[in-house]
């Protein structure tokens, strides 16, 4: 090979794909030491978390809300998983129609189906929240009404599926607190 264009294919493909590789090599590592880092963080938190609860709830008690904090974290991982493969398909069914010809006057694009799902889930959140406020302004419950205003524009934001994996991990860790006996009421209470 002329010694020229073996320095010009060095110059203009070898060096920069060198250079592309040595950069992926270090974000892959790195990635990696951070991901290791997190998991071990994870692990320190949940042991730090085991021990209180054992502390405050007994041994059965804490083994059981782990096994159910991270039973939780596995469904919501599963079902996020699921979902997020659907609504790929959408998206690259977009980005394929500027590439098609022209359409007919008789063929109309479909609406946004998502804005449309989306205005109609604040709807029904709307109708539905509307007869408890009624009801609560009447008991003149301020904080729980604003609580429940807070809530419903959280589920008018916040997709569906996060919504009830949000719904599982608080009623999981309400029920927990609410049936353990570490309040002074309780303590007079079983005396």
């Amino acid at each position: 090979m002329n010694p020229g264009l073996r320095q010009l294919l060095d110059r203009s493909i070898i060096f920069p794909l060198q250079r592309k590789g040595a950069r992926l090599l270090t974000k892959a590592a790195l990635f990696v030491l951070s991901a290791f880092a997190f998991l071990i963080a994870i692990l320190f938190s949940m042991a730090a978390f085991f021990i209180w609860l054992v502390q405050v709830a007994g041994a059965i008690i804490a083994s059981l809300a782990v096994a159910g904090l991270f039973f939780t974290m596995a469904i919501v991982a599963i079902l996020f998983a699921l979902y997020s493969g659907r609504e790929q398909k959408p998206a690259t069914a977009k980005v394929k129609e500027p590439l098609r010809p022209a359409a007919a006057p008789s063929q109309s694009a479909p609406p946004d189906a998502r804005g449309a799902e989306d205005a109609e889930r604040a709807e029904r959140i709307t109708e539905a929240v509307v007869p408890i406020l009624e009801v609560l302004q009447a008991l003149g419950w301020k904080r729980e009404e604003l609580a429940l205003l807070a809530s419903a524009e959280l589920a008018k934001k916040l997709p569906p599926l996060t919504l009830v994996g949000l719904a599982l991990i608080c009623g999981f860790l309400i029920g927990r607190v609410h049936t353990l006996p570490f309040g002074s009421a309780n303590k007079k209470e079983a005396e």
